[in-house]
């Protein structure tokens, strides 16, 4: 009797939320809205601020942003029923609601079910074939040995600790070191990549690679999320019961046991225990075995075996070096960095750099580079600015994975037509070439380009055929005029600078500019403008240097608005390459590192 008696006032009991879910349950709902911001984040930096939501792979950071977003709400408002399913006084209730085939089922791998040790040796095993991958595709080939054989070392002591764990008795409290050891270094494997590669080195990395690093353990990190929130309040309504328990214990001077036995977590990972048997257990633990083996001998082959006879150019200024790259002992390279040298032309012996990621090479007198797109496939970054070259390789046009080309302060004359139809191109930057004539480029990507201090007299039909185009800076050419299809861009450009040239009208087309916010028209032939009242987005005009700053003339609506703000319309920048609005903005921006600009308020000489 007096059981049934605890069990009635615990279930007539009004539960908070404070004491069901706790500082635990909290703390889990913030790591899951941070995992949903930080691929919210991915899409944002991936497409230009959801611009181009057509690249490969997006719909899955947004699938897992919302999966995140979902199960914290659903857990939010579900505690209560979680903690009262699990009172034993409400099987009644349980059952009907588990009596669903496929519920049921689930409820039989979860956390507390009998089978929930199938489901954990799967996914380990899982995860240690997609860390395998990651290592030999894509670690070792975009990061230093060093931290290839620190990120191998905590793979291997991961894996040692499994198979000790794999090997001791099933309680409770090995099972839960057990899951927190696993999202430990699911986290790890989450963080760390990226951080090194993206952010630390600036190495950019395709939404395939993005998706290998993140895809696997979001997911499971998802999955052990939804198990968490339930043990946690298990737990809670467990100690909650033993408190209550251990009080009518006392006052009979017995033990709690012997009153009211095993809780129904003990109950449970004893089941779970009973379910594997020994001859899977020790499948798993010689698998989970050899693959720590194969981690500790990944970090320790390339520096017992280091490669031999380098060029010295190369390697010294390889800023991440790859020597096991593939599994290979060769002298490899990720990052090859040089900011300022002098040599006319690169070494042959770069064509072995085939894990070639970023390249920077300013200033200096190269003169030519090599067909590099024949050798290396995940090249994704390539500055070649301030240097002397005629033009760019042709087989730039078959690397995949290239989205930046920056060649800007260099003597190019023309664009290689396989170069042109690269498709995965995103941001170009040719600007301070001897370019007379630009191709119809078939960029579908192309968000930002700078064509400025050429000797262009057009702009290209083709160049706003790209529905991603953001930014476009053509100053400084011979442009009359600015083509009508301009309007093709009229919902995505935002930026347009077309200043010393001699244009003397702009198109009709222009009011289709709906997202145009920055309008630069300095140094032209222009005499008076249109009222802009279509221009719903524009707030930064600049005409100084065109007739109609000195014929007298007066715009009406909007434009007379945009004239009369202060430091634009015919107000003077502090330099003609350099609007004043751009040494607001973060990082050193070479236009405006001049005296008259202040270095860029300063941040040039930082």
């Amino acid at each position: 009797m007096k059981t049934v008696s605890i069990q009635l006032r615990v279930e007539t009991e009004r539960v908070t939320f404070c004491q069901a879910v706790g500082p635990l349950g909290v703390a889990l709902h913030a790591f899951a809205l941070a995992l949903a911001a930080g691929h919210i984040f991915l899409v944002i930096l991936y497409t230009f601020t959801f611009r181009d939501m057509h690249r490969e792979n997006i719909w899955m950071f947004l699938l897992f942003a919302a999966l995140y977003v979902a199960l914290t709400v659903y857990k939010a408002m579900t505690w209560r029923r979680f903690w009262n399913a699990f009172d034993k006084s409400s099987r009644q209730i349980k059952k009907s609601r588990t009596s669903n085939c496929v519920r049921h089922t689930w409820q039989q791998f979860g956390m507390k079910g009998p089978y929930y040790t199938y489901k954990l040796y799967a996914t380990e095993i899982l995860e240690s074939c997609n860390q395998i991958n990651n290592v030999i595709v894509l670690y070792t080939c975009t990061m230093p040995q060093e931290i290839v054989g620190g990120m191998c070392l905590v793979l291997f002591l991961d894996h040692t600790f499994r198979v000790w764990n794999m090997w001791q008795p099933w309680t409770i409290a090995r099972r839960n070191r057990f899951v927190l050891q696993d999202t430990l270094v699911d986290s790890f494997c989450l963080v760390f990549p990226l951080v090194y590669m993206w952010f630390w080195h600036g190495i950019p990395l395709t939404t395939t690679e993005m998706m290998m690093v993140t895809g696997w353990p979001s997911w499971c990190l998802l999955l052990k999320l939804n198990s968490f929130h339930n043990e946690n309040i298990r737990r809670r309504w467990t100690y909650q019961r033993m408190a209550k328990e251990d009080k009518i214990s006392s006052s009979q001077s017995r033990r709690r046991q012997s009153i009211f036995r095993t809780t129904e977590m003990e109950r449970s990972a004893a089941a779970q225990a009973k379910a594997v048997p020994p001859w899977l257990k020790k499948i798993a633990m010689v698998f989970t075995m050899a693959v720590g083996v194969f981690f500790l001998a990944t970090g320790i082959v390339p520096i017992v075996a280091s490669p031999k006879k380098c060029n010295t150019w190369l390697w010294n200024h390889c800023a991440v070096k790859t020597p096991f790259c593939d599994l290979k002992i060769s002298c490899n390279c990720a990052v090859l960095k040089a900011e300022t040298h002098n040599i006319t032309q690169l070494p042959e012996s770069i064509e072995s750099m085939t894990a070639m990621k970023m390249i920077h090479i300013n200033h200096g007198p190269l003169m030519e580079l090599p067909e590099i797109g024949n050798y290396m496939p995940r090249l994704a970054k390539l500055n070649v600015d301030f240097n002397e070259l005629r033009t760019l390789p042709a087989s730039l046009g078959k690397i995949v994975d290239l989205t930046l080309v920056y060649a800007a302060f260099n003597r190019i004359a023309s664009i290689d037509g396989m170069l042109q139809e690269n498709m995965g191109i995103r941001e170009l930057d040719l600007s301070t070439n001897n370019l007379v004539d630009f191709p119809n480029v078939k960029m579908r990507h192309l968000a930002l380009i700078a064509l400025g201090n050429n000797s262009l007299t057009v702009l290209p039909d083709k160049l706003f055929e790209s529905p991603f185009l953001v930014a476009l800076n053509a100053e400084g050419n011979r442009l009359t005029s600015l083509p009508p299809t301009i309007s093709r861009v009229g919902n995505v450009l935002w930026r347009l600078v077309v200043s010393r040239n001699n244009i003397s009208a702009l198109p009709s087309s222009i009011s289709a500019m709906k997202a145009l916010t920055i309008l630069d028209l300095r140094n032209n032939s222009l005499s008076a403008l249109p009222s802009f009242e279509e221009l719903i987005s524009l707030s930064h005009l600049t005409v100084s240097g065109n007739p109609l700053c000195a014929n007298g003339w007066q715009g009406s609506g909007k434009v007379e608005e945009l004239m009369s703000k202060e430091g634009e319309g015919c107000t003077r920048q502090c330099s003609d390459m350099c609007m004043n609005i751009m040494t607001q903005n973060r990082g050193c921006d070479f236009a405006c590192n001049v005296v008259e600009c202040h270095f860029d308020n300063g941040k040039c000489q930082e």
